[in-house]
């Protein structure tokens, strides 16, 4: 029986996991360089920002892709992707 997955899409599924895994792999020690060099910061701060960020990025992406999975059409997604990366 044929693997029904192409070997370039497993690369590209492969490198993908590897690069978000390094990037979130140096997260945390960034940010524990960064608590040591801004007064005030804390190692507890870091952990509640993260944890804040990516409960409101669970929460708010599926509303977001629906969104955008039901309006046909490629210019809502461009725009929503200029917006999001002009923050």
């Amino acid at each position: 029986m044929p693997n029904p997955l192409n070997k370039v899409i497993k690369v590209l599924i492969a490198s993908d996991f590897l690069l978000q895994s390094g990037w979130g792999l140096i997260g945390p020690i960034f940010a524990i360089f960064l608590t040591k060099q801004i007064a005030g910061g804390s190692l507890e701060m870091v952990g509640f920002i993260a944890a804040t960020y990516w409960l409101t990025k669970s929460i708010v992406q599926p509303f977001i892709a629906s969104y955008l999975d039901k309006n046909h059409g490629e210019i809502d997604d461009f725009r929503f992707l200029v917006i999001l990366f002009d923050l």
